[in-house]
């Protein structure tokens, strides 16, 4: 009996669990590791071509290009947008699950729109597979590297793990501070509102800052 595409992609499930975060994004203070496009495809095809499960990204309506410049003044494009992303049976194409995710990027040419629909694929991915994603390989196979810290984790790597976590922060205070400043002053604290997830796992010090840079937005509009 043929499986259904749940069955599939349990199947692939059962064998892939984690991908290595492989690439760093940012610059400077804002640098942090992330996990590519490619290293999620380069897990997940092999699987999913013997399951006989086809992925296909799709752009939900227009996209929005947003115009802006960087830390150094130097200009760049942010695409936004809404995807589809369809896993298909390939024995019976109407058997299919679809996920949508909302992504953007950020480029100073014009790869905006394949940096975002990429992004956008990854992500669905990464959910649908519910892959784990790490700093280091200890954080996933503890019990075969020894010298384990609470929890399974080697110390080292609960280390690693606050300061991905603390670059994490800088990055979103970053993004958070420029959307102020790129919107109208009376849509400073729309910013806030959008965000209220991220903002809320800063430190304090990110939390406040980003409260007064709004507020002065505000005042400026008076």
């Amino acid at each position: 009996m043929a499986l259904n595409i749940y069955q599939r992609i349990n199947a692939v499930m059962k064998e892939v669990s984690y991908v290595k975060k492989d690439a760093e994004v940012g610059f400077g203070q804002n640098k942090y590791k992330a996990v590519s496009h490619d290293a999620v495809i380069a897990l997940v095809r092999k699987s999913c071509v013997d399951h006989g499960i086809l992925i296909v990204t799709s752009q939900v309506g227009a996209g929005k290009v947003v115009p802006g410049e960087t830390a150094t003044g130097k200009p760049k494009i942010r695409y936004e947008a809404f995807y589809d992303v369809t896993f298909v049976n390939i024995d019976d194409p109407t058997d299919k699950f679809t996920a949508s995710a909302e992504a953007h990027g950020d480029d100073g040419g014009d790869k905006g729109p394949g940096k975002t629909m990429s992004y956008a694929s990854k992500m669905v991915i990464l959910k649908t597979f519910m892959l784990e994603t790490g700093i280091a390989d200890e954080s996933r196979y503890g019990d075969e590297q020894g010298g384990q810290g609470p929890q399974g984790k080697p110390p080292q790597a609960k280390q690693e793990d606050r300061q991905d976590n603390g670059a994490s922060s800088r990055a979103q205070y970053a993004i958070i501070s420029k959307k102020i400043a790129a919107f109208p002053p009376n849509k400073a604290q729309s910013v806030l509102n959008d965000y209220r997830k991220e903002i809320a796992e800063m430190p304090k010090e990110g939390q406040e800052g980003l409260t007064k840079l709004a507020r002065e937005r505000e005042a400026s509009n008076q």
